[in-house]
């Protein structure tokens, strides 16, 4: 039976998409908004937005597994969130519902599991999808990457800005735990759900090979530039998160971070251990060599 994916043009989507076609994996329908950005690869695609299925109902039909990684992320407001992340996965579900679907594979964030989402609507939008996920009925499992890296990332091209600057920015004193992965590791632990006969309601969190600080992670990414030492200046994480959260509303578009974006530099991102992660971890490729051909790809 065919695959419903969501976002199949996006990062981690490329990357599934590519990961499948190696292990001739299930035959493949994508959503996507835009087919101009879709890539080449052994799937149909279908233009359409979450928010209005008359476009791609029918294309749901024939499809047992939905991957859903579809997902509004970067700079917006928070009804803009709570419309595509929220909304968008409510009305996939239903159509699931009506369509026959059996399986159900949600790919959320990490950063649902920070102490404090109050100036975070990316992070509560897509805690409320997760509960929409639970609550469907449908075989589910719910998949939570931490900071996501590849060359089209953002998290990549944000984290890289900062270890250039000539002085480095530690909010929060750069102790924050995180556990970066790339992209194509995700897209194999997805692969390994899929091939599964029953999903089992698993809550997957999902990390790379090593788990250090945020300093330390600039000061590794510095070295794969190049650059040398880290020149750190270690600043208090509130009041910068609370200036950005009352300019969000009026300047969201002038402002070069979010409050809830800083978060993943102030908040432990670090998986908890499951079986899917350590099935995969083994596999992964070391840190300082993603962190070089990132690097070198720039």
């Amino acid at each position: 039976m065919s695959v419903f994916v969501t976002g199949a043009s996006g990062l981690i989507g490329r990357s599934l998409l590519a990961r499948l076609e190696e292990v001739e994996g299930p035959p493949l329908v994508c959503l996507s908004r835009n087919l101009g950005a879709a890539p080449q690869r052994n799937a149909r695609f279908v233009q359409g937005d979450l928010l209005e299925p008359g476009g791609w109902r029918s294309a749901l039909k024939p499809c047992a597994t939905v991957v859903h990684l579809a997902a509004l992320t970067g700079k917006a407001q928070a009804e803009q969130y709570a419309r595509v992340n929220v909304e968008g996965t409510r009305r996939l579900l239903e159509e699931c519902a009506q369509a026959g679907v059996r399986r159900f594979v949600h790919v959320s964030t990490i950063a649902v599991r920070y102490p404090d989402l109050s100036r975070y609507p990316y992070a509560r939008s897509k805690l409320e999808a997760e509960a929409l996920v639970r609550s469907s009925g449908l075989e589910w499992a719910i998949v939570r990457p931490t900071i996501v890296l590849g060359r089209r990332a953002p998290a990549w091209r944000s984290l890289a800005q900062l270890a250039g600057l000539p002085l480095t920015p530690l909010f929060g004193g750069g102790r924050a735990r995180v556990q970066p992965i790339l992209a194509a590791d995700i897209a194999a632990a997805l692969a390994e759900l899929l091939a599964q006969e029953r999903l089992q309601g698993d809550e997957c969190d999902l990390g790379g090979p090593e788990v250090l600080t945020v300093a330390e992670l600039l000061q590794r990414i510095r070295r794969a530039l190049g650059r040398g030492k880290l020149r750190g200046v270690r600043l208090p994480a509130g009041p910068p998160i609370a200036v950005l959260a009352a300019l969000e509303k009026p300047l969201l578009g002038l402002l070069p971070v979010t409050a809830g974006q800083l978060h993943a530099l102030v908040y432990d991102g670090v998986a908890e251990p499951n079986p899917l992660l350590e099935r995969q971890l083994p596999r992964m490729r070391p840190l300082d060599q993603t962190l070089a051909e990132l690097a070198r790809a720039r």
